[in-house]
């Protein structure tokens, strides 16, 4: 006798992982097929026709996301409510984990001799956060969860997620312990990084 999966017969829960998906595949692909570089060939326009251009090419993203997992002291329910001075410690404790976790990553990525988080700047960022009850994860208290912890991304580290990041997204992960966070780090290409 087979046991059915944890989904199966329910497939309103995976529609939304799949738009999701498919929003970010979009994303990418448009990002991505911008041109970078001027076509060659042809005449050289004279200054007075042709309109001036910028010097650099406009920002390219890395097709491969670096992944985090985020993991801190403080109960997903601190970072959501509660008093000031556990939400506040909470903060900083979500904070020194998101350093500690991009810290290990890229310690693994200069062990392996691999391109990682160093020096690079985030483009795009899928946060994956998990808000268990005593019911099961609760979807729209994980999304906020995500959406509060990515607020402190950039006090964690300026240089990889600028306060004018493009974007952020915010899901829910029905399979992480609570408080666990996934981070899915698109990042500018190298040619781009400033």
């Amino acid at each position: 006798m087979t046991r059915p999966g944890r989904l199966s017969g329910r497939p309103e829960l995976l529609a939304g992982w799949l738009f999701a998906d498919l929003l970010i595949v979009l994303v990418l692909v448009v990002l991505g097929g911008q041109r970078t570089e001027s076509p060659t060939g042809g005449a050289d326009p004279s200054p007075s026709s042709a309109p001036s251009r910028p010097a650099t090419a406009p920002p390219g993203l890395d097709r491969t996301p670096v992944v985090i997992e985020v993991l801190g002291e403080a109960s997903d329910q601190d970072v959501l409510g509660g008093d000031r001075e556990r939400r506040a410690r909470a903060h900083r404790s979500l904070v020194a984990a998101v350093r500690a976790a991009v810290d290990l990553q890229v310690r693994q990525a200069d062990a392996e001799g691999e391109v990682g988080l160093s020096g690079r700047r985030a483009a795009i960022c899928a946060v994956f956060g998990t808000f268990r009850t005593s019911f099961g994860v609760d979807s729209e208290r994980s999304k906020k969860y995500a959406l509060a912890a990515s607020r402190l991304f950039n006090e964690a580290d300026p240089a990889l997620f600028p306060a004018d990041i493009a974007f952020y997204q915010h899901y829910h992960d029905l399979s992480a312990p609570a408080g666990r966070l996934t981070v899915k780090i698109f990042l500018f290409d190298r040619r781009t990084d400033t």
